[in-house]
Order: C-alpha cells, then sequence, then structure tokens
C-alpha cells in the first residue's frame, strides 16, 4: 500500500509536470492565436469561435462523462490492486466513447447546413462543421485515455502525447492556411478546422500506442466485482445529460453574443470582430495561470474517490482543505497581476487595445472562476456530480437569458457582467456543498483578507519598484520583470508565516478541524 508520504510525493511530482507542459501548450496556444489573427483577422477569427462553438458541443456530446467516469474507475480499481478491472473499465468507457463519437459526428455530417445557415447564421460555417465532426470518436478516445493517465499517475504519457498533437496541429494549420487563405475567410476557417481535426486523430493515435505499453506494467489477476456498467453509466449518464445541455446552452449563448452586438448598434464583421477579441484573445489570458489549478484538478479527482473507496475521510477533509485554499490564494495573485498589467500584456500579445479593456474588466473574477472549477472537481471526485449537474445547468440556463437581455443593451460590457452574475452564483452554490460534505471550515482572514492584502501590497510595491529598476528596459522586458517581481513578493509574503510557525514551533501548520 503506496503511503501517504509517497502519495503527496507523486502528486506534487505529477502537478508540476503536468502545469509545466500546460503552461507551455498555453503559450503554445495564445501565440497561435496571435498568429491566426494576423493572418485571418479579427472577422475571421469570430467566424472560426462561431465554428468552435459548434465544435464543444458536439465534442460535448461525444466524450462527455468519460473522462471522469475512466478515472474515478481506474482509480478505485487501482485502490484494491485489480488489475483486471482497470483493463476491463477503460475498454468499456472506449467502447461507449466509440458509439457516443460516432453519433456525433453523423450529428455533424447531417446538420452541418441548417446550422451554419440557420443557427450560425454564416453559411461559411458550413464545410468546416462537416469536416470537423470526423475527429469525435477520436476525441472521445483521448477523453477517455486521457482519464486513465491520470488515474494511474501516468501523466508524462498523456502531457507528451497532448504536446506533440499540439506541434502537429499547428504545423499542419500553417501549411493548409499558405494554400487556402488567398481564396477567402470561409477556406481559411476550414484550413484551421482541418488542421484542429487532425490533430485530435494524431493524438488519439499516440495515446492509444502509449495506452498499450502501459499496459505490460498493470498486473494480470483480480476481481472484476459486478456492475461494472453500472458503475460506469452512473457517473457518465447524469454528467453528460448536463454537459449535453448545458453546452446545447452556452452554444446558443454564443450564438446571442454576435446577434446581441449587431442589435446594440455594430455591423455583422464588427460584431463578429468584438466577439473574436474577447472570446478569442481575452479568455484565453485570463485562463493561462489557470493551466496549474486544471493540473491539480486531473489528478485529484482520481485521488479522492480513492479516498472514498478506502473510506478516508480525515484524509477527503485534509485535500479538500489544502486544495482550498491553495487555489484561492493562487487565483488572487493570478487576478491582481492580470488586473495590474493587463494592458500592456495584451499589447505585448495582441496589439489590440480592446483586449487589454475587457482582461482588465474581466479579471476581478479570476479567484472565483479558479475557485468554482477546483470545487466542482473536488465534489465530482467525491460522486456529487449529480450535485454539480443541477448547478451548472441553472448556471447556463440563466446566461443565456441574461445574454439575450442585457448583450443588446451593454454590447460586450453586458456579456462580461452577465458572467459575473453566473459565475458568483455557481461558486456560492458549489462551495457551500463542498464545505457541508466535508466540514471544513476556511477562516476568512487567513485565506481571503491576508491573501488580498499580501496581493495588493505586491502589486503596488513591484510597479514602485519598476518604476525606478526596469525603466530602461524595453516594454516586453518590463513587462516580464514587473510580473516576476510581483509573484515572488507575494510568494514570499504568503509562506512567511508557515516558515515561521514551523522553524519556532517544530511542527508544521495543521489543517483546521471543523469545531
Amino acid at each position: 500500500m503506496e503511503t501517504e508520504k509517497n502519495k503527496r510525493r507523486r502528486f506534487l511530482t505529477n502537478t508540476v509536470l503536468l502545469t509545466a507542459t500546460a503552461l507551455v501548450m498555453r503559450a503554445i496556444g495564445v501565440k497561435y492565436r496571435v498568429w491566426l489573427t494576423e493572418g485571418i483577422g479579427a472577422a475571421g477569427m469570430g467566424l472560426y469561435e462561431l465554428v468552435m462553438s459548434v465544435y464543444s458541443l458536439t465534442v460535448t456530446f461525444a466524450s462527455s462523462g468519460l473522462g471522469l467516469a475512466s478515472s474515478r474507475l481506474t482509480a478505485e480499481a487501482g485502490e484494491r490492486g485489480s488489475g483486471r478491472e482497470v483493463r476491463s473499465a477503460v475498454r468499456k468507457c472506449a467502447l461507449l466513447g466509440t458509439v457516443s463519437g460516432l453519433f456525433s459526428a453523423l450529428f455533424l455530417l447531417l446538420f452541418a447546413g441548417p446550422i451554419g445557415r440557420g443557427w450560425l447564421g454564416d453559411v461559411r460555417t458550413v464545410s468546416s462543421l462537416r469536416l470537423l465532426g470526423i475527429s469525435m470518436p477520436f476525441v472521445a478516445l483521448s477523453t477517455v485515455l486521457g482519464g486513465y493517465f491520470s488515474a494511474v499517475g501516468r501523466v508524462a504519457s498523456s502531457s507528451g502525447a497532448g504536446f506533440l498533437e499540439q506541434l502537429f496541429k499547428i504545423g499542419l494549420v500553417g501549411f493548409l492556411l499558405k494554400r487556402l487563405l488567398p481564396k477567402g475567410t470561409e477556406y481559411a476557417c476550414l484550413a484551421v478546422v482541418g488542421g484542429t481535426a487532425a490533430g485530435d486523430i494524431f493524438g488519439a493515435l499516440l495515446s492509444a500506442i502509449l495506452y498499450f505499453a502501459d499496459l505490460r506494467r498493470l498486473p494480470k489477476e483480480g476481481r472484476v466485482r459486478a456492475g461494472l456498467w453500472g458503475r460506469l453509466l452512473s457517473v457518465t449518464v447524469p454528467v453528460a445529460l448536463t454537459a449535453w445541455v448545458r453546452s446545447a446552452l452556452t452554444t446558443a449563448e454564443h450564438v446571442l453574443i454576435p446577434a446581441g452586438l449587431k442589435k446594440a448598434g455594430a455591423g455583422h464583421e464588427e460584431a463578429l470582430a468584438s466577439y473574436g477579441v474577447f472570446s478569442g484573445m481575452t479568455l484565453p489570458v485570463v485562463f493561462f495561470p489557470a493551466s496549474l489549478v486544471y493540473s491539480m484538478t486531473g489528478l485529484m479527482i482520481p485521488g479522492l474517490a480513492a479516498r472514498r473507496e478506502a473510506g478516508d475521510t480525515a484524509g477527503i477533509r485534509a485535500e479538500c482543505s489544502r486544495f482550498f485554499r491553495f487555489t484561492l490564494a493562487y487565483g488572487i495573485i493570478s487576478a491582481s497581476v492580470l488586473i495590474s498589467f493587463a494592458r500592456p500584456l495584451c499589447a505585448a500579445i495582441y496589439g489590440d487595445p480592446r483586449a487589454g479593456e475587457y482582461l482588465a474588466l474581466t479579471a476581478p473574477l479570476i479567484p472565483v472562476m479558479y475557485l468554482d472549477t477546483a470545487v466542482d472537481s473536488m465534489l465530482k471526485g467525491l460522486g456529487e456530480q449529480l450535485y454539480c449537474m443541477k448547478v451548472n445547468l441553472c448556471d447556463a440556463a440563466a446566461s443565456v437569458v441574461l445574454v439575450w437581455f442585457l448583450v443588446p443593451r451593454m454590447g460586450v460590457n453586458g456579456y462580461i457582467l452577465v458572467i459575473y452574475l453566473t459565475e458568483l452564483v455557481n461558486a456560492a452554490f458549489s462551495i457551500a456543498k463542498l464545505l457541508m460534505l466535508t466540514g471544513i471550515r476556511p477562516p476568512i482572514l487567513r485565506d481571503i483578507v491576508f491573501p488580498l492584502s499580501a496581493a495588493a501590497f505586491s502589486t503596488a510595491a513591484a510597479r514602485v519598484t519598476g518604476a525606478y529598476l526596469f525603466r530602461s528596459f524595453s516594454p516586453t522586458a518590463a513587462l516580464i520583470c514587473g510580473i516576476t517581481l510581483t509573484a515572488a513578493i507575494y510568494v514570499l509574503i504568503v509562506l512567511a508565516p508557515k516558515v515561521l510557525l514551523t522553524r519556532f514551533s517544530g511542527r508544521p501548520e495543521r489543517v483546521r478541524e471543523p469545531s
């Protein structure tokens, strides 16, 4: 049986590896979007984002719940040492994914025309939608295998496959754009979508090769418990139903945004451009620092599932408390940095002042966004996917109604207000459920007031110091140094109490138990 110390060491190692890979991939992704925007223009990015909103919907149809089911069932079987059940669980998840992927592909092939002409309101999207359908079964397979790799701690395999998939996709998109861009926006979009679909297929095949290579280390013995299909469906069905409805609502929301912007007075191309700037430029920067949180959530779900299987209530409480506190502190400094450096950062990345303005307005919500993601993952690891389903459905439905009402009256600022309202309510319900389940009681002064004060001081100190130290630097170098200095000061302030407590008391800080 793996000791608690070894579990933490493995979790830390895997988190560092996943985060490093994710940060590199997100950096490449941001640069890729800059390159795309320069190549196809803001309006072309808006058209591409419309296509990708439908792509997200069909990916949801193809793969929802499969990653969570694969991760949880593998972790539970691994906790009991049953290699046979691990194999059986992955096979069943892959079979279910193949069926759902084929249905999703058929859906796109049959209904691309009505969706593109009627729903998206732009006939140029039809050919791209049909092309995307080819990759759906492969997306589902990648999701299943990603869940397996997370559960067994082989994150290097999934990270490597994802990284190579990204490079393959970007290279192919570049190749196709050179040949299709002169033919117009529709063909440029088709080139980007074709590269994306081919990347999905390449990544799935590579993951499958790594999976079969990894199977040789698993023991072949062990009992397969009865009712595996039932447990698989009990995870996938509620998650999938939620995701399907939520994704449909989210797609409707994204279709309503350009329409609402036109009602607010923008022309068709201008509306697509504004939508492309916010969705294609601002939001990737908002979620860029979240790579660390996403890496930890991917490992937290199987870890909590294994503790739940073993009945380790104290371990669950301790892990949730640490993750909650870390995510909140990390979200606060991420928000502080992006608020302070929003305009120079977006100017350096995109050269578009609108992206910086939108980022400055959206960044204050980052701690809530990141914490909501972390809490949802913890709840799913504890088997509360049904509760997450209800909250997320209400969130998505409210978003559609608010977008329909506010965007025509307030433009992009109305959409940002919608994100604030729905995210705050969603996070409040999720956090309340987690606190009730685990009994953790995060102290407000320690977990909220102190990190906020430290972030404010760090940002102010870095800006004042940077005005003298970095004034001879180039704008990009000064920006990098300013962000680095802010983060360094914050880490020193936040870690100081823990270091002092450990040094003078001779013992590490304890997780606060519920009274």
